[in-house]
């Protein structure tokens, strides 16, 4: 075949290849809107045709998913099903993905527009990575994490920067970058950052020379020097940056054995456990997973709490797949017991600025802590606090698993010991915020119970 020929072919494959990218973030783009636009219109509706008593329901995909059958609709349904008559106007302001800043942030516009006399906080799991488990958050989940809205925030950065300075033709900018990456590495050979610079800017088809001359020179500067843990955490992340986990590890793990390490050889090593047990983890590959996984809990220090406990609930969720429920619910426990020893800062710092904000609007806090996790650490963010009440999931949501299994009460397990909540699962959690709603918050006709304003939440 023809080079011309061949390279004509091939322009129209990649063509095809970004023409079909654009048109699914087109239509990832308008679902994600019509999705929102959907959840406007239902919370419109509570609004003007439920009951004078107002809550407004804020958290993450745990609240916002279900459509009709959200837990916030549920839980609309449950108390006028309980007192009687149409007395609540319940609003899902759930977002899939958001964080606890993202809520402080939003929380007073919602308030100006729904002015709830009740607040329902179910909030943090996304503050904390979960690196371990891939997410199946469905089309705004996976619109959020789309490369290409990342890449709109940078090309927009990049235009303002170019109406402050002159612009410069990419050729030309390239060819900077480049000499400046070449004398560094003249400099020092082992420079990662400058070969990667160099790869990046020069043609293409050099970046695997490139390559290959960072790795020799790194490899000799070990052998020079076998002591220094510096060549071989240079080796490894250039390992990483080539997507070859698997050899960094090798080079890591060779570092430790030889007592050659330091405390960025070992951030490095658990960086490369976490990538490979995610792509394991994303594939299905389960044994592959749980032996990474293992490994990784190995080599966590002991007052690394929350990895740990992140690790942990990983095994429990590998272990729920394949069968192994007994083993499953061993890990998650454990899980349970080093999160409930721990609070994370930015959540509890955010999580306390809600609670102000709130208490200085009159409006009523009431915060629920996530399905078969422990109140404990909950009470310890909001010491002091005004809260009206707590909703404890815990023993509840472990007697359903129990009894119907984990499949039916959960639709995955993205959090490790508990997922994104079912149908069954979202009416359990209705009815416990309903029934806690009831009896602490309202009174039985649906009226102001006790305020809840003089409560203060204490451990």
């Amino acid at each position: 075949m023809p080079l011309r020929t061949y390279l004509h072919r091939a322009g129209l494959i990649l063509l095809g290849l970004l023409l079909g990218l654009v048109l699914l973030e087109i239509g990832l783009r308008i679902g994600g809107f019509l999705w929102l636009g959907a959840q406007a219109r239902r919370n419109l509706a509570a609004t003007e045709t439920g009951g004078a008593r107002r809550i407004l329901c804020i958290g993450e995909s745990t609240t916002a998913f279900g459509e009709e059958t959200s837990y916030p609709r549920l839980l609309d349904a449950f108390l006028d099903e309980q007192i009687g008559r149409d007395g609540f106007s319940v609003i899902n302001a759930g977002i899939p993905r958001t964080t606890t800043d993202a809520i402080l942030q939003q929380l007073p516009a919602w308030l100006d527009q729904h002015r709830p006399d009740t607040v329902v906080a179910m909030i943090g799991i996304n503050d904390r990575k979960y690196l371990l488990l891939p997410e199946d958050e469905g089309l705004t989940g996976l619109l959020q994490r789309l490369q290409v809205v990342k890449l709109a925030g940078l090309l927009a950065d990049h235009l303002t920067h170019r109406e402050e300075t002159p612009p410069k033709p990419g050729v030309r900018a390239r060819e900077e970058t480049l000499a400046r990456a070449r004398a560094a590495i003249a400099a020092d050979p082992t420079d990662v950052a400058a070969h990667i610079a160099a790869s990046n800017a020069g043609p293409r088809d050099q970046r695997h020379a490139t390559f290959a001359a960072a790795e020799k020179a790194l490899r000799e500067a070990i052998e020079r020097n076998p002591e220094d843990p510096g060549p071989r955490d240079k080796l490894a992340e250039l390992y990483l940056h080539w997507s070859r986990a698997a050899d960094a590890q090798e080079v890591l793990e060779e570092a430790l054995d030889a007592g050659a390490a330091n405390r960025e050889t070992e951030r490095l090593l658990l960086r490369t456990f976490r990538i490979r047990l995610t792509g394991a983890l994303f594939w299905a590959r389960l044994p592959e997973a749980e032996r990474l996984a293992r490994a990784l809990l190995d080599r966590l220090p002991e007052n690394a709490e929350a990895s740990r406990a992140d690790v942990l609930a990983t095994l429990g969720s590998i272990a729920r797949r394949r069968g192994d429920l007994k083993a499953a619910e061993q890990y998650a426990s454990e899980a349970r017991r080093l999160r409930a020893g721990r609070s994370d800062e930015r959540t509890r710092a955010n999580y306390r600025a809600i609670a102000d904000l709130l208490e200085a609007r009159g409006v009523r806090l009431v915060a629920v802590q996530y399905p078969m996790r422990s109140t404990e650490p909950l009470l310890r963010q909001l010491d002091g606090a005004t809260v009206a009440a707590f909703v404890d999931n815990e023993a509840a949501f472990q007697e359903a698993v129990r009894a119907q299994g984990f499949g039916k009460i959960f639709s995955d397990s993205f959090a490790g010991d508990f997922g994104h909540l079912t149908e069954p699962g979202r009416r359990l959690l209705a009815a416990r915020i309903g029934a806690v709603l009831l009896e602490e918050v309202y009174d039985e006709s649906g009226d102001q119970g006790r305020s809840g304003t003089d409560d203060r939440a204490s451990p």
